[in-house]
């Protein structure tokens, strides 16, 4: 059952360095502690009573000066997001204009939407301040801001909410997502003393917060199809399409998902198909050309909560699915809270991967555009890849070797050797006709096809008949060839140089 109330993300680094800002603990709230202090987006019959409530940090009085204070920074961020920042959540000119004027708009009324829109724009500040002691303060603010963001939503009575508060919401809900995304990368300083982050478990946290956020956004989505937002939800393709490697990527992954389950009892099947249908979904989406912010946050609403879990316990298949869903994630880099997210959540699978598995990330290594180089294995693997780096170009000029060999053996060497002999003008041209005298009569033999459509082209391009030009003849065989050649199109010749070779041993 999904919370009321949405999950705090720890967020690692800030929380490790609280000591020196006035940020809240928000990673020890208590479950009573997360009641909304902001009820803007809350309809009154979930709101707490007033006579019970503490005083909320916006009805305390503060000095005249620190409110001017205040006032001048919400006016700078606000400035930021009307000029910059609200360029990164729109995918088209109409989305603009919305996320520019509309939605800004809206937040003087609801001031949770406002803390969101300030907290992005905050945080879009500090990661392109060059001064330690500037970025900190915007880090502090923007982490501040989306404090009181988050507890102005509540999924209680969400159908209660009127139209205002739906789109409130909706909007609030899409700034909110990106938002722990970006601050993972903007937040990039860690002390010498503190360990360093690990880029799974900080992504787990953002996609536990993602997954409630989605689920309020879906019970919204039917209310916002007559509004003023309906752009934001209305599905068109924005980009070019591509190649659609998605069924083959998927076939790979179901096939691979019944042989973990056939050689290991424990492996959890049903939960993996769920994660990856869903995937193939969202796959086919990018490939037709879907613009990836309208789906790519879905799949984390769709997949079992389970699935999370054995990310979590490092297990190496929901490991390869988690690297196919970066190639989602990797469309997004273009916008600044995204970033390169997907390149890092690949360097730490293929650091958690046994050299068995790595084989099966090699589709999203090359779909985000990364050669191996990129994602070093452990030195313990270094020389056994170097061996199979050796097999490999030695079978594939056996292989080579072996094709040409095969390729002449219907022709008597000797014969060939002389033929070149007389190409050359050498002298020795008598010697080979005289060992060679039992071939005399030897002619090359005609080759022998698979199919009949296949040695009737043969016939018509190069037999004795081809240089013949009467026009009742060149129409026939013109027919002849066009019949020929789409019978063969639809045919499929065995293969020549035998069955596929096995790397996995």
């Amino acid at each position: 059952m999904i919370s009321p109330y949405p999950p705090r993300p720890r967020l690692t680094r800030l929380d490790k360095s609280r000591s020196a800002s006035s940020v809240p603990c928000v990673s020890s709230f208590s479950s009573e502690s997360l009641q909304p202090t902001t009820t803007d987006l809350v309809p009154r019959s979930a709101q707490p009573n007033k006579d019970d409530a503490e005083p909320s940090p916006a009805t305390t009085p503060l000095p005249s000066n620190m409110e001017e204070t205040l006032g001048l920074q919400d006016l700078e961020l606000m400035m930021h997001w009307c000029t910059t920042t609200y360029r990164s959540m729109a995918r088209d000119e109409v989305a603009e204009a919305l996320w520019q004027t509309i939605i800004p708009q809206l937040s003087l009324r609801f001031p949770s939407l406002r803390h969101g829109l300030l907290a992005l724009s905050a945080l879009q500040i500090a990661g392109t301040n060059t001064s330690p002691g500037r970025k900190w303060r915007y880090l502090v603010s923007a982490r501040e801001h989306q404090s009181h963001a988050l507890a102005g939503i509540s999924l209680e009575g969400m159908q209660d909410l009127t139209t205002a508060q739906c789109n409130a919401t909706f909007a609030l809900c899409c700034v909110l997502l990106v938002f722990p995304f970006a601050y993972c990368l903007i937040d990039d300083v860690v002390d010498e003393a503190e360990e360093q982050p690990n880029v799974l478990e900080e992504f787990l946290e953002v996609f536990e917060l993602t997954r409630w956020l989605v689920s309020a956004m879906m019970m919204l989505v039917d209310r916002l199809a007559a509004g003023e937002l309906y752009p934001l939800i209305d599905r068109e393709q924005t980009r070019p399409t591509m190649p659609d490697m998605s069924h083959l990527v998927v076939s790979t992954l179901r096939r691979q998902n019944e042989s973990e389950a056939e050689l290991d009892p424990s492996h959890e099947k049903v939960v993996y198909d769920q994660a990856i249908e869903h995937l193939r979904s969202s796959l086919e989406q990018l490939m037709n050309g879907g613009e990836p912010k309208d789906f790519a946050f879905c799949w984390a609403f769709r997949i079992p909560v389970r699935y999370q879990d054995l990310v979590r316990e490092r297990k190496p298949f929901a490991l390869v699915v988690l690297a196919h869903y970066a190639v989602i994630l990797h469309h997004l880099r273009d916008s600044w809270w995204m970033g390169d997210w997907a390149t890092r959540i690949l360097r730490e699978v293929d650091a958690c991967l046994e050299p068995q598995f790595r084989h099966l990330i090699s589709w999203p290594i090359d779909a985000t555009g990364g050669p191996e180089s990129s994602f070093p294995t452990s030195t313990k693997d270094t020389k056994p890849s170097r061996k199979v780096s050796q097999l490999r170009k030695s079978l594939a000029y056996d292989t080579r070797e072996t094709t040409r060999k095969e390729y002449f053996q219907n022709a008597p060497v000797l014969k060939v050797d002389r033929q070149i002999k007389q190409l050359l003008s050498q002298s020795d041209v008598e010697d080979y006709d005289t060992d060679s005298s039992n071939d005399e009569d030897w002619e090359l033999p005609i080759p022998e096809y698979a199919f009949p459509a296949r040695t009737r082209l043969v016939e018509n391009f190069y037999g004795p008949e081809a240089e013949k030009f009467d026009e009742d003849k060149l129409l026939a065989r013109r027919i002849q060839v066009t019949k020929d050649m789409v019978a063969l199109s639809q045919l499929c010749e065995p293969n020549r140089r035998g069955n596929r070779i096995n790397w996995n041993l």
